[in-house]
Protein backbone atom coordinates (compact mmCIF):
# COMPACT_ATOMS: atom_id res chain seq x y z
CA UNK A 1 0.00 0.00 0.00
CA UNK A 2 1.70 3.57 -1.29
CA UNK A 3 2.37 6.01 1.96
CA UNK A 4 0.36 9.32 2.01
CA UNK A 5 3.69 11.29 0.69
CA UNK A 6 3.97 8.34 -2.38
CA UNK A 7 0.11 9.23 -3.24
CA UNK A 8 0.88 12.98 -2.70
CA UNK A 9 4.38 12.66 -4.85
CA UNK A 10 1.54 10.50 -7.66
CA UNK A 11 -0.75 12.97 -7.80
CA UNK A 12 2.23 15.54 -9.01
CA UNK A 13 2.76 13.57 -11.32
CA UNK A 14 -0.87 13.41 -12.99
CA UNK A 15 -1.79 15.36 -16.04
CA UNK A 16 -2.51 19.07 -16.11
CA UNK A 17 -4.66 20.59 -14.39
CA UNK A 18 -2.97 18.92 -11.52
CA UNK A 19 -0.52 19.76 -8.67
CA UNK A 20 2.39 22.04 -10.49
CA UNK A 21 5.44 24.07 -9.22
CA UNK A 22 3.10 26.31 -7.23
CA UNK A 23 0.83 24.12 -5.45
CA UNK A 24 4.75 22.19 -4.50
CA UNK A 25 5.92 25.46 -3.53
CA UNK A 26 2.25 25.84 -1.30
CA UNK A 27 2.69 22.73 0.38
CA UNK A 28 6.88 22.82 1.07
CA UNK A 29 5.98 26.30 2.91
CA UNK A 30 3.05 24.23 4.68
CA UNK A 31 5.36 21.97 5.95
CA UNK A 32 7.38 23.76 7.18
CA UNK A 33 4.81 25.80 9.05
CA UNK A 34 4.07 22.76 10.65
CA UNK A 35 7.32 22.03 11.82
CA UNK A 36 7.40 25.70 12.71
CA UNK A 37 3.83 24.72 14.94
CA UNK A 38 5.47 22.02 16.29
CA UNK A 39 8.86 23.99 17.63
CA UNK A 40 6.29 26.42 19.02
CA UNK A 41 3.44 24.21 20.77
CA UNK A 42 6.71 22.02 22.58
CA UNK A 43 8.64 24.96 23.86
CA UNK A 44 7.33 25.81 27.21
CA UNK A 45 10.27 27.64 28.09
CA UNK A 46 9.85 29.94 25.14
CA UNK A 47 7.13 33.03 25.97
CA UNK A 48 5.88 33.56 22.70
CA UNK A 49 6.13 30.08 21.39
CA UNK A 50 2.43 29.49 21.43
CA UNK A 51 1.54 32.60 19.87
CA UNK A 52 4.12 31.74 17.06
CA UNK A 53 2.65 28.45 16.34
CA UNK A 54 -0.83 29.87 16.21
CA UNK A 55 0.65 31.88 13.23
CA UNK A 56 2.25 29.19 11.59
CA UNK A 57 -0.22 26.87 11.79
CA UNK A 58 -3.05 29.84 10.61
CA UNK A 59 -0.17 29.98 7.32
CA UNK A 60 -0.42 26.65 7.26
CA UNK A 61 -4.11 26.30 6.62
CA UNK A 62 -4.12 28.79 4.00
CA UNK A 63 -1.32 27.46 2.13
CA UNK A 64 -2.71 24.17 1.79
CA UNK A 65 -5.84 25.79 0.24
CA UNK A 66 -3.80 28.11 -1.84
CA UNK A 67 -1.97 24.94 -3.28
CA UNK A 68 -5.61 23.39 -4.63
CA UNK A 69 -6.36 26.96 -6.08
CA UNK A 70 -3.02 26.98 -7.62
CA UNK A 71 -4.38 23.79 -9.18
CA UNK A 72 -7.57 25.99 -10.33
CA UNK A 73 -5.66 29.17 -12.22
CA UNK A 74 -4.14 26.73 -13.98
CA UNK A 75 -7.16 25.01 -15.19
CA UNK A 76 -8.64 28.41 -16.28
CA UNK A 77 -5.26 29.26 -18.10
CA UNK A 78 -5.46 26.31 -20.13
CA UNK A 79 -9.10 26.87 -20.68
CA UNK A 80 -8.28 30.98 -21.57
CA UNK A 81 -5.47 29.85 -23.69
CA UNK A 82 -7.97 27.15 -25.79
CA UNK A 83 -10.00 29.94 -26.08
CA UNK A 84 -7.89 32.62 -26.97
CA UNK A 85 -6.72 30.20 -29.69
CA UNK A 86 -9.81 29.58 -31.22
CA UNK A 87 -10.98 33.33 -31.31
CA UNK A 88 -13.17 33.69 -28.35
CA UNK A 89 -11.72 35.61 -25.07
CA UNK A 90 -8.66 37.61 -25.19
CA UNK A 91 -9.87 39.54 -21.94
CA UNK A 92 -10.58 36.27 -20.00
CA UNK A 93 -7.03 35.06 -20.96
CA UNK A 94 -4.92 38.39 -19.50
CA UNK A 95 -7.55 37.74 -16.44
CA UNK A 96 -6.82 34.62 -16.11
CA UNK A 97 -2.83 34.79 -16.45
CA UNK A 98 -3.40 37.95 -13.98
CA UNK A 99 -4.90 35.44 -12.10
CA UNK A 100 -2.22 32.52 -11.80
CA UNK A 101 0.27 35.13 -10.69
CA UNK A 102 -1.38 36.41 -7.95
CA UNK A 103 -1.82 32.97 -6.44
CA UNK A 104 1.68 32.00 -6.82
CA UNK A 105 2.25 35.82 -5.42
CA UNK A 106 0.08 35.01 -1.88
CA UNK A 107 2.09 31.49 -1.78
CA UNK A 108 5.14 33.31 -1.75
CA UNK A 109 4.46 35.96 0.81
CA UNK A 110 2.99 33.34 3.23
CA UNK A 111 6.09 31.37 2.68
CA UNK A 112 8.41 34.09 3.76
CA UNK A 113 6.41 35.17 6.76
CA UNK A 114 7.02 31.33 7.72
CA UNK A 115 10.59 32.15 7.15
CA UNK A 116 10.41 34.56 9.25
CA UNK A 117 8.79 32.80 12.15
CA UNK A 118 11.27 29.96 11.68
CA UNK A 119 14.16 31.56 12.14
CA UNK A 120 12.60 33.09 15.40
CA UNK A 121 11.83 29.67 16.22
CA UNK A 122 15.68 28.36 15.73
CA UNK A 123 16.90 30.72 17.82
CA UNK A 124 14.11 30.80 20.52
CA UNK A 125 12.51 27.23 20.53
CA UNK A 126 13.71 24.11 22.40
CA UNK A 127 17.16 23.80 22.06
CA UNK A 128 17.06 20.21 21.02
CA UNK A 129 14.16 21.48 18.14
CA UNK A 130 16.22 24.60 16.73
CA UNK A 131 17.20 22.45 13.37
CA UNK A 132 13.96 21.78 13.16
CA UNK A 133 13.08 25.06 13.35
CA UNK A 134 16.24 26.10 11.26
CA UNK A 135 15.07 23.14 8.34
CA UNK A 136 11.41 24.68 8.27
CA UNK A 137 13.39 28.50 7.77
CA UNK A 138 15.12 27.29 4.64
CA UNK A 139 12.29 24.76 3.12
CA UNK A 140 9.98 28.38 3.28
CA UNK A 141 12.65 30.68 1.62
CA UNK A 142 13.00 27.70 -1.01
CA UNK A 143 9.45 27.60 -1.68
CA UNK A 144 9.29 31.67 -1.71
CA UNK A 145 11.95 31.36 -4.00
CA UNK A 146 9.74 28.90 -6.20
CA UNK A 147 6.85 30.70 -6.12
CA UNK A 148 8.46 34.09 -7.07
CA UNK A 149 9.99 32.83 -10.16
CA UNK A 150 6.40 30.74 -11.15
CA UNK A 151 5.01 34.81 -10.84
CA UNK A 152 7.63 35.64 -12.71
CA UNK A 153 7.48 33.25 -15.79
CA UNK A 154 3.82 33.93 -15.51
CA UNK A 155 4.16 37.71 -16.41
CA UNK A 156 6.11 37.23 -19.04
CA UNK A 157 2.84 36.61 -21.67
CA UNK A 158 2.98 39.48 -24.40
CA UNK A 159 -1.01 39.01 -24.01
CA UNK A 160 -0.53 40.95 -21.02
CA UNK A 161 0.84 43.89 -22.48
CA UNK A 162 -1.43 46.55 -21.31
CA UNK A 163 -1.78 45.48 -18.08
CA UNK A 164 1.41 47.40 -17.20
CA UNK A 165 -0.17 48.66 -14.13
CA UNK A 166 -1.11 45.32 -12.27
CA UNK A 167 2.27 43.46 -13.59
CA UNK A 168 4.23 45.89 -12.08
CA UNK A 169 2.43 45.94 -8.53
CA UNK A 170 2.33 42.15 -8.86
CA UNK A 171 6.33 42.60 -9.44
CA UNK A 172 7.03 44.72 -6.64
CA UNK A 173 5.16 42.29 -4.48
CA UNK A 174 6.90 39.80 -5.17
CA UNK A 175 10.24 41.58 -4.97
CA UNK A 176 9.07 42.68 -0.85
CA UNK A 177 8.55 38.83 -0.39
CA UNK A 178 11.49 37.23 -1.76
CA UNK A 179 13.51 39.85 0.75
CA UNK A 180 11.29 39.44 3.38
CA UNK A 181 11.80 35.07 3.05
CA UNK A 182 15.63 36.13 3.15
CA UNK A 183 16.36 34.74 -0.27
Amino acid sequence: MPSRIDQLCEEFEAPVPSLCGGSAAAVVAAIAASLVVMVGRNSSAWAEGAETAASADRHRERLVALADEDVEVVGAVIAAVRDDRAGEGGADLVVALLRSSEVPLEIAERAAEVAVLARVAARAGKQPMRADAAAAATLAAAAAGVAVSIVAGNLTAPQLGDSERDVARIREAARVALARAGV
